[in-house]
């Protein structure tokens, strides 16, 4: 009888528990968690990164609503880099406060032309809020007389 009864109670005490109370019990809950808490095994940048790459993967970027997209402002173009690759890059502003970018999708076209090729920029850390970062990507095609224009954006409602 004894038995039975912490039997019953410890259900009841496991059912009542609010699912939010043990979120972090089994690991991160959100990417923002999976970086906070992997933080001290980053003993350097490259670690940082992979880090940074693993919580991604476990948490994906989510795309950036219109209103927001419309905040990043940004200049990019063609450029060329040691041993002849070639770099689509752009120097952009995240003008929302309330997500951080960490990736920056844009179409390229020959100008009136609907000749396109759509590229994801990445940078090597993300774009914070109200912040301005570099990102690029590297490209096989180099157009000359072009003009880009800004598709998407993805990352995280900053905390």
């Amino acid at each position: 009888m004894y038995s039975k009864t912490i039997l019953i109670i410890t259900i009841l005490c496991i059912a009542l528990v609010p699912a939010v109370a043990i979120s972090g019990w089994f690991g991160p809950s959100s990417y923002y968690d999976c970086i906070e808490k992997n933080l001290p095994n980053a003993k350097d940048r490259y670690k940082l990164n992979e880090i940074r790459k693993m919580c991604r993967n476990k948490f994906p970027p989510q795309l950036l609503p219109q209103s927001e997209l419309q905040k990043i402002e940004g200049k990019a173009g063609f450029s060329n880099y040691q041993y002849g690759d070639q770099f689509f890059s752009g120097k952009f502003y995240n003008g929302s406060e309330d997500w951080e970018i960490h990736s920056i999708t844009v179409e390229v076209c020959n100008k009136g032309s609907d000749d396109c090729i759509k590229y994801s920029l990445y940078g090597t850390s993300p774009i914070k809020p109200l912040s301005t970062a570099e990102t690029s990507c590297k490209v096989y095609e180099k157009k000359t007389d072009f003009e880009w224009h800004l598709i998407k954006a993805k990352g995280y409602p900053y905390q």
